[in-house]
């Protein structure tokens, strides 16, 4: 996971986040990777963004 996303494999002191973009079913997926340091290990959490879903523009998001 951390060779996907780009990470550092020989750092697990400290907090990395990373991303892999794939497609899954023929429908565009990002998956976020972050790991964080534990007193057994690291610990990875996994987001998946469906792209196809999501299709906000700066006016949508209401900015001043």
């Amino acid at each position: 996971i951390k060779v996907l996303s780009n990470m550092n494999i020989s750092e697990s002191r400290v907090p990395q986040d990373g991303r892999i973009k794939m497609t899954i079913a023929g429908r565009p997926v990002d998956l976020r990777v972050s790991t964080l340091p534990t007193q057994f290990g690291e610990s990875v959490v996994l987001r998946v963004l469906d792209k196809s879903v999501v299709n906000l523009d700066l006016e949508a998001l209401s900015l001043p």
